[in-house]
């Protein structure tokens, strides 16, 4: 997740609300995030990354405009930039399980898991990295992983498999 910051303008109407435009070029093609009403921190800073799946990618330099926005109309800000790090200093270098996919997602209780190669454990996590549900392979019917119990939300799931492992983001509802 990424956040923004800005000052606000000193002349003028005050913002009513804000659109964030971001891009991998000045163009800023990737998406937009629109109608921040000023309630967050006074509109002035704003966590980005979960509306829009940008799938940043590391040593890359983003570019960002913020679009103000009153009865007179908008004014865009200059487009600023930032530049990812070289690795996520908290994430694992692994291996991965080509040959694998979890379906249906969104998915309302049950997932299964289709593998040409089969798989030994699966783990479930909260967005808070929790462990809300372990299970392994023989404990499962035809691959399937009952997830009735959680409340809805995002959820990753880990497959392992002869030291490999996988993971795979997923919503239930």
């Amino acid at each position: 997740m990424i956040n923004f910051s800005w000052d606000a303008a000193t002349t003028g109407d005050a913002a009513t609300s804000y659109n964030i435009s971001i891009g991998a070029t000045n163009e800023l093609e990737i998406g937009t995030l629109s109608g921040f009403d000023g309630t967050v921190d006074g509109g002035r800073n704003i966590s980005y990354g979960d509306a829009i799946d940008t799938g940043w990618q590391a040593n890359t330099t983003y570019y960002w405009k913020v679009t103000s926005v009153n009865v007179a109309g908008s004014t865009d800000s200059p487009i600023f930039s930032f530049t990812t790090g070289a690795a996520d200093p908290l994430g694992v270098e692994g291996f991965t399980i080509e040959a694998l996919s979890v379906s249906p997602n969104p998915v309302k209780d049950v997932v299964t898991i289709n593998t040409t190669s089969g798989f030994d454990t699966v783990e479930v996590f909260n967005q808070l990295g929790q462990l809300v549900i372990e299970s392994n392979s023989s404990l499962m019917n035809n691959n399937r992983l009952d997830l009735s119990a959680l409340n809805p939300g995002m959820y990753l799931i880990q497959i392992n498999a002869d030291n490999k492992s996988k993971t795979v983001k997923i919503i239930k509802e």
